[in-house]
């Protein structure tokens, strides 16, 4: 188990998220394509990830990170709810659903008017079936980006300087820790110490 709470994928998965403002969506990784990439599936996507998916995102998917802890991620380009109707649920297991019929998400456009009433159905029959689907579409654009298992901001940021905890042996940027509140005063404080101890060591130390 992560320190998230979430088990480490060891072959392809499917997963369900909550971004932990009120707002579901789905990844996926090994079941479209191989496991090269993790792909997002987001009913309302910005376009970016916030901290708490992309702490998710590492918990689940750490063992696809390479020798520099990167993760590659690409948010596919899904068909998009109506603003206002509040369906991010139904959508990321319509998502979760094709995902598991073999069906790129990307690919097709549901039904959003029918969405409820299917889920409603699937739990009243007890088996998850795939949701209407009204067109088959292509849907190319992607954007790529990439997470990091290491630092408090879960960014992978080649270049930036980086210390090491002496307990967990976890990586961090030296400009995240100098600026947390529980973080040594400044960056060139902590390169010259002997050794350092990150913030969630520090804290089971006390």
């Amino acid at each position: 188990m992560s320190p998230g709470g979430f088990t480490a994928a060891t072959n392809s998965a499917v997963q369900i998220h909550n971004n932990e403002q009120h707002h579901w969506l789905t990844s996926t990784a090994g079941v479209i394509e191989s496991c090269a990439h993790v792909y997002v599936y987001d009913s309302l996507s910005s376009g970016s990830l916030g901290r708490a998916l992309c702490r998710q995102l590492v918990d689940i998917y750490r063992l696809l990170a390479d020798k520099d802890g990167k993760i590659d991620v690409a948010i596919k380009a899904v068909q998009q709810q109506l603003r206002g109707e509040g369906n991010c649920g139904p959508f990321a297991l319509a998502f979760a659903t094709a995902l598991c019929h073999g069906i790129d998400p990307s690919t097709v456009s549901f039904s959003e008017r029918s969405l409820r009433k299917h889920l409603h159905f699937c739990f009243q029959s007890g088996t998850l079936t795939c949701f209407p689907q009204v067109s088959r579409t292509t849907r190319s654009t992607e954007v790529k980006t990439a997470i990091s298992i290491h630092c408090l901001c879960y960014l992978h940021l080649p270049g930036k300087q980086m210390v090491q905890c002496d307990d967990c042996e976890n990586w961090y940027h030296l400009d995240c820790v100098s600026s947390s509140s529980n973080g040594v005063a400044n960056a060139a404080k902590i390169s010259q110490q002997p050794t350092w101890h990150c913030q969630e060591c520090t804290k089971r130390q006390n």
